[in-house]
C-alpha cells in the first residue's frame, strides 16, 4: 500500500492480491486445507500433485502446474495475467466442469492458455500405475464439459510442451464446450496414436461434441485472430454438432477473418450430432440430427496436403453459411463433401487473402478444390444469399480439362478449370 497526497492508495494488482487473501482465508475457514503459495504474488508456480476439485473463483499471477497422476476439477472462474499458462504433464488431467479460465478485462490482453505435454513415443490408451489403472496414462489430458470455456488466451489448447519436438501426444475432450476470443482455440502437432504390440495405427482419442469456437467484437487482438483448430499430421479427430464463427462486425478484409479448420496432411471429419434418445442409433435418423457449423470466416475449413502422408477429410451435414470460401482443399485426395448447405455472398470484405486474390476474381465460393482427385462431392445444396459476386463447385485440377458445367437453376452451379 502506497501513500499519494496523504490518502491510502492501493494498486489494482494489491487489490486483486488482498481480494484473492481474503477467499482464501474464508475457504480455509470453511474446513477445507489451504496451501500457503495460492495467497499471493510470486513466479513459483502453483503445483497440483493429488486430485482436486476447485469451486472458488481466484486469480492467478503463476503458472498453474498439474503434475502426472493427479486431476484437477475447475468448477469456478480462474483469472489468469498476462503471461501466465497451464500445463497439464503426460498422465495428468484437467477437467474443465463449468468453470472458465480467462483473463481480468483490466489487462485488455491475452493470457497464454494451456500446454497439454504428451510424449510421441508413446499412444494414448490406459496403464496401470503403482497398481491402479489410469485412463491416457501417458499423455496429458483435459476435458470442457457442462459448458466449460477458455477465453481470452493466445493459444486456448496446445499439444506441446514449450517448442519441444516429440511432446505431440496429449489429448482434449469437449462436451459441450466453448472456446471464446482465443486467437487459437486448439493446436494439433503431429501424432500418431497406436494399438497393440504391433503399433497398428488408429484414431486420435481428441474429439469435440457440440462444441462452440466464437471470435466477436471483445476479442483482444484487434484483427489478428487466426483460427479456431489447426491441426498438423494428427489422424482421427471428430468434430459433431460444433459451430465455428468470427462474428466481428469491424473487419474489411478477407484475410483478418481466419479459417475454422486449417490443417496440413491431417485426417479429420465433421458431422452432425445426434440427439436420439438412448444407444445412438447409426446412421442417426434426420430428424435428430443437429448439423455442425461455419459462420463468418475466410475459409470455413482449408485443408492442405504435401503428399507426405494419405491422410483426408470427410465433412457431412454441416452448414456453412457467409463464409468467403466453404471448403478449400489443395493437393488433398479422396475427401469427401456429403449432404451439406452452403449460402455463400453475404460477408462484406474485400478480398485480400493471397490465395484469393487476385486468382479468384472477386468471387466467393462455396467448394474449391486444386491438385486433387478421386474425391466425392454429393448431395451438398449451393446457395447465394448476400450481394458479393460468388461461384459455386470450382474444381482446379492439375490437368487442363476442356469441359465447363453448369446447372440450369440459379442456385447451384459448378465450374471447371
Amino acid at each position: 500500500m502506497t501513500s499519494v497526497g496523504g490518502t491510502d492508495h492501493a494498486s489494482a494488482l494489491q487489490m486483486g492480491i488482498m481480494h484473492r487473501s481474503t477467499v482464501m482465508e474464508n475457504f480455509h475457514n470453511s474446513g477445507y486445507s489451504m496451501r500457503d503459495y495460492m495467497t499471493g504474488y510470486g513466479t513459483a508456480p502453483v503445483v497440483v500433485e493429488h486430485d482436486e476439485v476447485w469451486d472458488f473463483s481466484m486469480k492467478l499471477y503463476q503458472d498453474l502446474v498439474i503434475r502426472s497422476g493427479a486431476k484437477l476439477t475447475v468448477k469456478c472462474e480462474l483469472q489468469f495475467v498476462p503471461g501466465t499458462k497451464v500445463i497439464v504433464e503426460p498422465g495428468a488431467q484437467l477437467i474443465i466442469d463449468g468453470g472458465m479460465l480467462t483473463n481480468d478485462v483490466y489487462y485488455d490482453s491475452f493470457w497464454t492458455g494451456i500446454e497439454v505435454w504428451g510424449d510421441n513415443t508413446q499412444n494414448q490408451w490406459g496403464a496401470t500405475v503403482d497398481g491402479t489403472y489410469r485412463d491416457f496414462a501417458h499423455q496429458g489430458y483435459v476435458e470442457l464439459r457442462n459448458g466449460g470455456t477458455i477465453e481470452h488466451a493466445r493459444n486456448a489448447i496446445a499439444m506441446k510442451q514449450g517448442t519441444t519436438y516429440g511432446t505431440f501426444g496429449g489429448v482434449v475432450r469437449s462436451y459441450g464446450g466453448v472456446f471464446k476470443n482465443n486467437r487459437r482455440a486448439v493446436e494439433f502437432l503431429k501424432y500418431q496414436n497406436t494399438i497393440g504390440a504391433s503399433a497398428h495405427p488408429v484414431s486420435n482419442r481428441s474429439f469435440f461434441h457440440n462444441t462452440t469456437f466464437t471470435v466477436d467484437d471483445h476479442y483482444r487482438g484487434g484483427d489478428d485472430f487466426h483460427n479456431h483448430v489447426s491441426m498438423w499430421e494428427v489422424s482421427g479427430v471428430t468434430f459433431s454438432g460444433c459451430k465455428f464463427e468470427n462474428a466481428q462486425t469491424s473487419i474489411t478484409e478477407s484475410h483478418k477473418l481466419g479459417y475454422g479448420i486449417g490443417t496440413l496432411d491431417a485426417k479429420f471429419t465433421v458431422k452432425a450430432r445426434c440427439l436420439a434418445p438412448g444407444p445412438q442409433p447409426n446412421p442417426c435418423p434426420e430428424i435428430w440430427k443437429v448439423p455442425s457449423e461455419f459462420i463468418g470466416l475466410d475459409h470455413a475449413i482449408h485443408a492442405t496436403q504435401s503428399f507426405m502422408t494419405t491422410n483426408t477429410f470427410h465433412v457431412e451435414n454441416t452448414e456453412f453459411t457467409n463464409n468467403v470460401c466453404g471448403i478449400y482443399s489443395e493437393g488433398v485426395l479422396g475427401f469427401k463433401v456429403l449432404d451439406n448447405k452452403f449460402e455463400v455472398g453475404g460477408r462484406d470484405v474485400d478480398l485480400t487473402n493471397p490465395i484469393e486474390f487476385p486468382n479468384w476474381d472477386g468471387f466467393h465460393r462455396t467448394i474449391y478444390s486444386t491438385q486433387g482427385y478421386g474425391f466425392l462431392i454429393e448431395g451438398n445444396s449451393f446457395w447465394k444469399v448476400g450481394p458479393e459476386p460468388s461461384e459455386g463447385l470450382v474444381i482446379d485440377t492439375p490437368v487442363a480439362t476442356t469441359t465447363w458445367s453448369f446447372t440450369t437453376m440459379p442456385t447451384t452451379w459448378m465450374r471447371a478449370l
